[in-house]
């Protein structure tokens, strides 16, 4: 069984292989300026000032004010849970333009790494986007090893997720007591294309409830969400 590596950390190369660059963006998603703060923070200044903003509803660089200007892509908002920055954006698009979109922004596609922060996270996406999108795409692939779920950063993120049979759905190991929140019918080899990236619901449908996730095409056009490392 594989180890978990590399802790939280730096944003690190994709593990897609991407058109690079953002791509073009559609009309704004709701307040595209602006952070919003479910998560209660109050888009408080970080720790070490930055000398530039950033889309992730914090006070980046000090000055009194969240995510002025143009700092949000058209689509995106800035969000903040529990003192972390996250960006979601409603245009959907493939996996690895999903990445290039984060990178460019400083950020990756987020790692969903508890129960509280993916409860946290669930509630803040709802209120910021989830009138516009029904699922959004999150940082787990098993792109380069089928069955050996990671959160995305190149080669070396953090697998926490380990699935021997593919026939077997739902007969997976966390690794090291990793949290995973797989739907019933998730990671079941379904679909003409092979599912290797993730989403995290934001209402309950036939594939699953709000909060769980499922795996994806990562050629399929999701919503997504990024987070600042």
């Amino acid at each position: 069984e594989p180890a978990g590596s590399t802790p939280r950390g730096g944003a690190g190369s994709s593990g897609w292989s991407g058109n690079g660059g953002v791509p073009a963006t559609g009309g704004a998603a709701g307040a595209a300026t602006g952070g919003s703060d479910p998560g209660g923070s109050g888009g408080a200044a970080p720790e070490v000032c930055e000398s530039t903003e950033r889309c992730d509803g914090l006070d980046n660089d000090c000055d009194g004010s969240v995510d002025e200007g143009d700092v949000c892509p058209a689509t995106c908002v800035g969000i903040s849970v529990d003192g972390r920055g996250y960006m979601a954006c409603t245009r959907k698009t493939t996996g690895a333009d999903a990445v290039d979109a984060c990178s460019s922004e400083g950020m990756r596609l987020a790692w969903i790494e508890s129960e509280a922060e993916n409860r946290a996270l669930l509630a803040a996406l709802q209120e910021a986007i989830g009138g516009d999108a029904r699922a959004v795409r999150i940082g787990a692939t098993d792109r380069d090893e089928e069955g050996v779920w990671r959160w995305a950063m190149g080669d070396s993120g953090p697998i926490f997720w380990y699935q021997e049979e593919e026939e077997q759905p739902f007969q997976g190991t966390a690794v090291n007591g990793s949290y995973a929140n797989w739907a019933d019918g998730a990671l079941d080899g379904g679909g003409v294309l092979p599912q290797d990236c993730a989403v995290m619901f934001l209402e309950d449908g036939s594939n699953g409830e709000s909060g769980e996730w499922d795996d994806v095409a990562c050629s399929r056009d999701y919503p997504f969400v990024c987070e600042a490392p």
